[in-house]
């Protein structure tokens, strides 16, 4: 999704991956989301860390480093989907 040159499908793309970070971010409670046991979520967490984290970062990163050239190259403003884009891979 982050890959179609029209962009047209980044920002959903990068608000499932901000909604994964969140759900596998600091806990906020006795039960996590989806109202699972700690100790579930506590496993699914480490196990996101360990497998997926590093590469959802570099999916984030590769895709600011995509919308680089263009925004570099034109002055704001820039089309909303490129704005868009560039604040979900901020947050």
């Amino acid at each position: 999704m982050l890959e179609d040159p029209s962009g047209a499908h980044a920002p959903a793309a990068l608000e499932l991956l901000q909604a994964v970070l969140g759900e596998f971010g600091a806990p906020s409670s006795g039960a996590a989301g989806g109202l699972l046991p700690w100790s579930m979520h506590a496993r699914a967490r480490a196990f996101f860390q360990e497998h997926y984290l590093l590469e959802v970062f570099t999916i984030g990163l590769q895709h600011l480093e995509r919308l680089a050239a263009p925004a570099s190259t034109s002055a704001p403003p820039w089309p909303p989907l490129l704005c868009r884009s560039l604040t979900l891979c901020t947050t």
